[in-house]
């Protein structure tokens, strides 16, 4: 297991901090898309670990789960990385990223999944038009 290390910052705060080489991981989008809890981001820019380079994977060998060490406050919680199955050595280690991050990253800079797996999700402008129609 890995935890996500990382400034925990504001919603707003991540408007200005866009310009920079960012890592925010948000724990509202990536691990539940219909839950209306607010969490703030995690930044792992300045603050952050080797989770912070996790790639996305369509067919990830990873995932997140949210772990809470002394406390339940669900505002707050860890980030923790577990396997999915035995990672072979030398084998890239990733999540997926989930198509809500998919949707912001190619409506505002067109950017595609280069994940290079079959079962790729987000790798055409087709793909990710049927994304957004879904």
């Amino acid at each position: 297991m890995g935890l996500y290390v990382g400034e925990i910052i504001a919603d707003e705060e991540t408007k200005r901090r866009q310009d920079n080489d960012t890592y925010f991981f948000d724990p509202g989008l990536q691990m539940d898309e219909n839950e209306s809890v607010q969490r703030p981001i995690y930044d792992a820019n300045n603050i952050g670990n080797f989770t912070r380079f996790f790639n996305h994977l369509c067919d990830p060998n990873i995932f997140t789960l949210r772990v809470y060490r002394g406390h339940r406050d669900e505002r707050f919680p860890d980030i923790g990385f577990f396997a999915k199955r035995d990672i072979n050595k030398g084998e890239e280690i990733g999540f997926d990223y989930g198509s809500p991050w998919w949707k912001v990253k190619h409506n505002n800079d067109h950017i595609l999944c280069m994940c290079n797996q079959k079962c790729c999700k987000y790798n055409t402008n087709e793909k990710m038009k049927e994304l957004e129609e879904w």
